[in-house]
């Protein structure tokens, strides 16, 4: 924490969730040994956590880094005034284009932190953001996944930990998680060992919201819905109202047909921004039809419903699917 810019005084908001994860522990207990005082907001309820924030002139920021962006859209939705200025951010992919957007707009000095829940923390970022130092109190090894041998300086393997730890006995811990050793010294003047950026996975696992999904989670899942074809539709935000119907026969599979199209201009109502569709097996899916009656015109809550096949075709419009 000291690396990333925090010192004694500061008053931070500890953003990571209170239960079921270690994180918001360990870096509270970090904060305190820094000499930080320490806000224990744990995640959601965005609104409350900006009032907080504003109040005790919080000026530091531990947490996701797409949580972090939300707290910001929503100090500005409420024209609250936040004192953050530095933010050590986990568990989630920092783009560059968001860190810099932190910076550029807002003033953050963001920096990027490394661990997981049975090692704690293993690497950070200084300064000068040149990749992960090393925690001197965990001993790090890249691997090569398929052998476990080690691998070179700069050949992307395993991360693979053993925490210097005499009363948690934890040896040679297999992270899951694909980076490459960088030993050439560092502008910041640290002599430890520095890890690339999180390259990707061994497994097939992903992260949502800071913590993993399987694809055996996803199976069990999907597994308590009716079989859908490959063209199934999907909800777009846009700002129009459209409805495509696909024939989901399952004897059949047809390609989608365009079916009906609403008038431009027209919105969907407030109140029913997260209606879906409803189908039947063998029967085509039906949307509700739009309107235009008071209320409609937040194109926000305006939905499009795309399949497969237009997506491909690009004749679904340039919007985000959800």
């Amino acid at each position: 924490m000291r690396a990333c810019g925090f010192a004694p005084g500061d008053i931070v908001l500890n953003c990571f969730g209170y239960h079921l994860t270690p994180a918001a522990a360990m870096f509270e207990e970090g904060a305190h040994g820094i000499g930080c005082t320490v806000v224990p907001a744990g995640i959601g309820n965005s609104e409350l956590q900006v009032a907080v924030a504003a109040h005790y002139r919080a000026n530091g920021y531990i947490g996701l880094p797409s949580y972090l962006k939300v707290l910001l859209e929503q100090a500005k939705k409420s024209g609250a005034s936040l004192a953050i200025a530095k933010a050590l951010v986990l568990a989630e992919k920092l783009p560059e284009s968001l860190r810099a957007e932190f910076q550029r707009e807002h003033g953050i000095h963001v920096r990027q932190g490394y661990g997981t829940a049975e090692l704690g923390a293993i690497a950070y970022e200084c300064e000068a953001a040149r990749g992960f130092h090393l925690d001197p109190g965990v001993l790090a090894e890249i691997v090569d996944p398929a052998t476990g041998a080690p691998v070179e300086p700069g050949t992307p393997g395993e991360v693979v930990c053993t925490p210097l730890n005499p009363v948690y006995a934890l040896l040679r811990f297999a992270t899951g998680d694909l980076a490459a050793l960088d030993t050439t010294p560092c502008p910041c003047g640290r002599t430890t060992h520095r890890l690339t950026a999180i390259l990707g996975r061994v497994d097939q696992s992903t992260k949502v919201r800071g913590l993993f999904l399987h694809p055996a989670q996803l199976t069990e899942a999907l597994a308590s819905f009716p079989p859908w074809s490959a063209s199934a539709p999907r909800w777009c935000a846009s700002g129009r109202w459209t409805t495509w119907s696909s024939r989901l026969s399952r004897a059949t599979g047809s390609p989608p047909t365009l079916s009906r199209r609403s008038p431009p201009g027209s919105r969907r109502p407030r109140n029913s921004a997260r209606t879906s569709c409803s189908w039947t097996p063998g029967r085509s899916p039906t949307a509700p039809r739009p309107s235009t009656t008071a209320g409609a015109g937040n194109s926000r809550h305006a939905l499009w419903i795309c399949d497969e096949s237009s997506i491909q075709a690009q004749s679904c419009p340039p919007r985000r699917c959800i």
